[in-house]
């Protein structure tokens, strides 16, 4: 197994420009694939972090019933897809309609009466966020007799869901292509590798060697290609990242297990292009 080792390390320098180039294809097309990735997380991140604003504002009429009111709470509470159901008295609404006009809040400082009405404010879980069950429980919340208005965002949720719906389907079209591309890239720059060494596969084939020791040589190779590329183009993204958090504006970063992932995706790929590659080439000497 040492011998075979050795013979890898020796056609990997033997073969410099051919290696340098499968290494640079290996990690040019993970970087690509690393990059497109982090923007599709970080659109998800922007997602969960506009789906965390949908709300349910029940308003109620001043002569509602506090009694009714409660159980509304609880059968509210019960629907599907509510998370939590929070009444708001008129001086709670008031201080929460201060805070949401910031700076101009100065301009309800005179008022004589308070006329903003008490309300329920109804947060749904994760998932159903979307048009359909919030309006599910914007339409309950609506029949109840001692409700005024109802108001959830109905333009604000549907562009969120349009904006959902073109992320998934772009990051599924696109991330398809771009791993169809890195595939037949790093696969190209192997077999270019491996064709450019067809001299030296054939005299080991005449002195004897078998194609199970060949394979084992070019495997090798093609694990450290991989392992190479992968290294590379973690630490490309990893630096491209930090560099655009510290510089430009805070994103989400990939957890650390992500970077040992491209290391072994390129490996995967140097063995599985080696492997297809060379059988291909041995059948033919």
């Amino acid at each position: 197994m040492l011998r075979v080792f050795k013979e890898a390390l020796l056609g990997f320098s033997r073969a410099k420009t051919m290696s340098l180039f499968a290494v640079v294809a290996t990690g040019f097309s993970l970087f690509t694939l690393g990059l497109f990735v982090l923007v599709l997380l970080n659109m998800n991140t922007l997602i969960r972090r506009l789906e965390d604003k949908v709300e349910v504002m029940v308003y109620l009429k001043d002569n509602a019933d506090m009694a009714s009111v409660g159980m509304a709470i609880e059968d509210l509470g019960r629907l599907e897809g509510v998370d939590q159901v929070r009444y708001l008295s008129k001086d709670e609404a008031l201080e929460r309609f201060r805070a949401d006009l910031g700076p101009d809040s100065d301009l309800l400082q005179d008022l004589e009466t308070n006329p903003v009405p008490a309300s329920l404010s109804i947060t749904m879980k994760p998932g159903f966020r979307d048009t359909l069950h919030v309006r599910q429980v914007a339409t309950a919340a609506g029949d109840l007799s001692f409700v005024e208005e109802v108001d959830y965002g109905r333009e604000w949720i549907r562009r969120i869901d349009i904006f959902k719906h073109l992320v998934g389907v772009l990051g599924a079209g696109t991330g398809a292509v771009l791993s169809l591309v890195a595939i037949i890239l790093i696969s190209s720059a192997i077999k270019i590798a491996i064709f450019s060494r067809s001299k030296e596969i054939f005299i080991m084939k005449i002195v004897g060697a078998t194609n199970g020791y060949i394979r084992r040589s070019f495997l090798i190779e093609g694990f450290l290609k991989g392992a190479l590329g992968g290294s590379a183009a973690a630490a490309m993204i990893y630096g491209v990242s930090e560099a655009f958090a510290k510089h430009y504006v805070q994103i989400t970063r990939f957890p650390e297990d992500y970077y040992l992932l491209t290391v072994l995706a390129g490996i995967l790929m140097g063995l599985v292009g080696s492997w297809i590659s060379l059988g291909r080439h041995l059948r033919r000497v």
